[in-house]
């Protein structure tokens, strides 16, 4: 379970924190400390137009249709065979939470790329990571 801290900064905004019970690692991430593994509240906060891009294919239409379903259970139930094995993804740096895709499944802050994607699967394709009909 994550404690979530709430910061506030000098401009009157706020920034969202979360570290893991353990003792979670921070990141510089556009000036702020932030977790990696944050969950999708935690990117939401700031990415919601007002400090960061907004993300509205996720926040205005967060269904299995839009470009980054999110909190969907992965691979859906019934679909298995078109998408690749849990261990797959693993090996190449994917992260599922409570077995649901996220923002971190595709995202990697450590990453300091544009898009911060999951760098291993810059040979495969971020797509077809998962989704074995697309090749």
């Amino acid at each position: 379970m994550a404690r979530i801290v709430l910061v506030a900064l000098l401009t009157g905004s706020l920034l969202l924190t979360c570290q893991a019970a353990l003792g979670g690692e921070e990141v510089a991430h556009h000036g702020e400390e932030v977790n990696p593994r944050g969950s999708m509240e935690d990117c939401l906060f700031c990415h919601d137009g007002r400090i960061a891009r907004a993300v509205d294919y996720c926040t205005a239409n967060c269904s299995i249709w839009s470009s980054h379903p999110v909190r969907r259970p992965y691979p859906p139930r019934g679909q298995e065979s078109s998408y690749r094995p849990v261990a797959e993804l693993q090996a190449l740096g994917i992260v599922l939470v409570d077995g649901a895709v996220d923002c971190i499944s595709c995202h990697d802050l450590r990453n300091p790329e544009k898009g911060h994607l999951v760098p291993d699967t810059e040979q495969v394709g971020l797509c077809v990571a998962c989704h074995v009909n697309l090749r």
